[in-house]
């Protein structure tokens, strides 16, 4: 355990800044006023980044991230790497079709917002907002990265590219700050959990051992 928490200091506290920022943000405004403030400020440089990073953390990228894992490093940490994405999605998936179901996205609550070109060919949507989850996904794709890392230092990085996909999804109207706040917690909860029960697990003789 003592080793874990070690490893994971650099990309938890990104995301404790990432939190606190949110937070402050949230006791300034309403979910709506926050929204509409962060909306104002809309990029072509932006869009393309946030427009890439939304799309990086679904399923097919994480797949193909998972794939050059099980090619490259070890099948187990790819196998361990699918179910802590698909848990802590399911988690996710549960609570906002099933508990959440009256939280509607900013799309469906403020009109005007500036939105992607329609050359982006994105598609917009309005319900189920809380919790995120590509925020969800890019926590547990990112932690688990860090996890698995030889080096802690990794986890600055890491942390940086879970909190800015996060945040693309308020970028892209698609998200309240709260929702991707409790998002990221999902995700990176979840995969430290699942991990270190999965990482003791015996799948055969030859195992990568955790750095």
């Amino acid at each position: 355990m003592k080793k874990l928490i070690h490893k994971l200091t650099p990309f938890i506290s990104i995301q404790f800044v990432f939190i606190l920022l949110i937070t402050l943000v949230l006791f300034r405004f309403n979910k709506n006023e926050a929204h509409v403030w962060v909306n104002q400020y809309q990029y072509a440089f932006l869009n393309y980044l946030f427009y890439i990073l939304t799309y990086s953390v679904e399923f097919w990228g994480c797949l193909a991230i998972y794939i050059i894992i099980a090619v490259f490093k070890s099948y187990k940490y790819a196998l361990i790497g699918l179910i802590t994405y698909a848990v802590s999605g399911l988690i996710t998936q549960l609570l906002k079709r099933n508990v959440f179901t009256e939280y509607k996205r900013p799309t469906f609550n403020i009109e005007n917002l500036n939105l992607l070109p329609s050359y982006f060919n994105y598609e917009t949507h309005h319900y189920f907002s809380f919790p995120s989850g590509h925020a969800t996904a890019a926590f547990s794709l990112f932690v688990f990265l860090t996890l698995i890392s030889k080096q802690r230092t990794w986890g600055f990085f890491y942390g940086f590219l879970a909190c800015l996909t996060a945040f693309s999804r308020v970028y892209l109207s698609q998200h309240y700050f709260i929702d991707v706040l409790f998002g990221s917690l999902i995700g990176t909860i979840t995969t430290i959990i699942l991990f270190q029960y999965l990482i003791k697990v015996k799948l055969g003789k030859s195992e990568s051992k955790l750095s």
